[in-house]
């Protein structure tokens, strides 16, 4: 499976002020590094925990479909907008999503054949199935749980203070919040 974000989020889980005040930043001389800072902890927190946390939309590819259960790659799944797929004769076609069941619960969120239904004939390359989903808590930061949007201060707050390459990926802090929402997969 791969995936990209296709459309990506509107907001941050942090504004530029907010984490300004939480620096103790009173210039705006320093406004597009915590900027970059922020985008790139949020990124980071997504990546660790294998979440959008921000809503945006996900495509995600499949090869084949071997399973009567697929799992979605970034969560919390919102809705399924579209599965389409290349058929036999190498075609693009729209699989209905009466024929499968989006669970929006389960982490990792999953998609299901429906009872009695089976996957179509694939054409046989790669990325012949291709999934359009939106993912993450809300359009607003306020979605966001709060143990992750700390995690995500306290990663720009030591990018900010440690502006040279070190061993740490992250502060233990912050791992430790984030830990607790991480998705698992199989």
């Amino acid at each position: 499976m791969a995936w990209k974000v296709t459309t990506a989020p509107v907001n941050e889980p942090w504004t530029v002020s907010e984490v300004k005040n939480y620096l103790k930043v009173d210039t705006s001389a320093d406004d597009t590094l915590i900027t970059t800072l922020i985008g790139a902890a949020r990124q980071t927190a997504e990546s660790y925990l294998n979440m959008a946390l921000i809503t945006q939309t996900i495509t995600e590819k499949l090869d084949r479909l071997n399973s009567p259960t697929i799992y979605l790659s970034v969560n919390p799944v919102i809705a399924v907008s579209s599965f389409q797929y290349a058929d036999s004769e190498n075609n693009t076609q729209t699989y209905a999503s009466s024929n499968y069941v989006v669970d929006t619960y389960s982490k990792p969120a999953r998609l299901s054949l429906g009872f009695g239904k089976s996957w179509p004939t694939l054409y046989g390359n790669i990325n012949d199935v291709t999934i359009t989903y939106t993912a993450g808590f809300g359009t607003e930061s306020s979605g966001v749980p709060m143990q992750i949007r700390q995690a995500i201060l306290m990663m720009i707050a030591d990018s900010y203070d440690n502006r040279e390459d070190y061993v740490k990926k992250m502060p233990t802090a912050s791992q430790y919040l984030l830990d607790q929402y991480r998705v698992q997969y199989f």
